[in-house]
C-alpha cells in the first residue's frame, strides 16, 4: 500500500467528496463528520490494521482538521485521500484512487477489477473539471507519479499533466496517462503502458512532442520499443512510431 503512506505531520486533501470521519479506525465504528473534496487534514498517525475496498488496499489515519474555524480528529480511511495535490495559478488539482469498476477483457468474455483513478480540477472550492480513468489493479499502487509540464508550444494548451502509477516490480506494468489543460478541462490522452521481466523482454511506451521547428507544428509521437532475449541469449529489438496531430481541440 506504498501510495497510500502518508507521513506523519504531513497536510494532505480530501479526494472524495462526503469522506466518513469515524472514532476509531475500522468500517463499523461511529460516524464523526464527513468531508468534502479539496477539505485539508494532516496526518496525526497510521494505524496498523488495512482495509482492503475492491482493489484499494490502505491503511487508516488518524487526522486533524479544521472545519468553520473549530478544530477536529478523527479516523479516516487512507483510499479516501488524494495520492497527490497541485496547484497551478489559481487552480487546484487533485489525483487519487476514486473505485474499482469490472471491466471486460480484450481478449474472451472475462472480467478483471480495474482501478479508477480520477483528477479533479477545482477554483474558489467548486469543481470545474474532473475525469476517471483506469489504471490497472492493486499491484500497480507502489508507487505514483504527478506533475504539470509545459505547454509544449502546442495549440490552445495551457500546460501538461503527466500521472503514473507503478508497481515497480518486474513483469508488473507502469501505467502513465497525460492530460491537456485546455479551455479550463483537462483533454484525455491515449494510456502508455510499459512492463519488463528481466534479461526476458521489455515493452514501453512513450511520447514526444517534437521541436516545431524540426516536425509539423502540434505533432506529437507515440514511441513503442519493444526487446526480447531468447533462449540462446540472443535479443531481438523493434522499435515503432506513431504519429498524432493536435488541431487544438482534438488528438487525431
Amino acid at each position: 500500500y506504498s501510495a497510500f503512506d502518508f507521513e506523519k505531520n504531513t497536510f494532505q486533501k480530501i479526494l472524495i467528496d462526503k469522506t466518513k470521519i469515524r472514532t476509531t479506525p475500522n468500517l463499523n465504528s461511529t460516524i464523526l463528520d464527513s468531508l468534502q473534496t479539496n477539505q485539508e487534514i494532516k496526518i496525526i498517525s497510521r494505524s496498523n490494521e488495512l482495509t482492503k475496498i475492491g482493489e484499494r488496499d490502505a491503511p487508516w489515519f488518524k487526522i486533524s482538521y479544521d472545519k468553520n474555524g473549530t478544530p477536529k480528529e478523527g479516523y479516516i480511511w487512507g483510499g479516501n485521500i488524494a495520492l497527490g495535490h497541485r496547484k497551478y495559478k489559481d487552480i487546484q488539482f487533485l489525483l487519487g484512487i476514486a473505485s474499482t469498476q469490472k471491466v471486460k477483457d480484450e481478449i474472451g468474455n472475462d472480467f478483471h477489477n480495474e482501478i479508477i483513478a480520477r483528477i479533479i480540477a477545482l477554483k474558489d472550492q467548486k469543481v470545474i473539471s474532473e475525469r476517471n480513468f483506469e489504471m490497472g489493479s492493486s499491484e500497480n499502487l507502489n508507487s505514483y507519479g504527478f506533475k504539470i509540464l509545459e505547454n509544449k508550444n502546442l495549440k490552445n494548451v495551457d500546460f501538461i499533466i503527466h500521472t503514473y502509477v507503478s508497481g515497480d516490480a518486474c513483469a508488473i506494468p507502469t501505467y502513465d496517462q497525460y492530460f491537456f489543460w485546455t479551455n479550463n478541462s483537462f483533454y484525455k490522452l491515449p494510456k502508455l503502458t510499459s512492463v519488463s521481466d528481466a534479461g526476458i523482454f521489455h515493452y514501453e511506451e512513450s511520447y514526444i512532442f517534437p521541436n516545431p521547428k524540426k516536425v509539423k507544428a502540434n505533432t506529437i509521437l507515440k514511441i513503442i520499443e519493444k526487446s526480447e532475449t531468447d533462449e540462446n541469449d540472443k535479443t531481438k529489438t523493434s522499435k515503432k512510431t506513431k504519429t498524432y496531430f493536435w488541431d487544438g481541440k482534438v488528438l487525431k
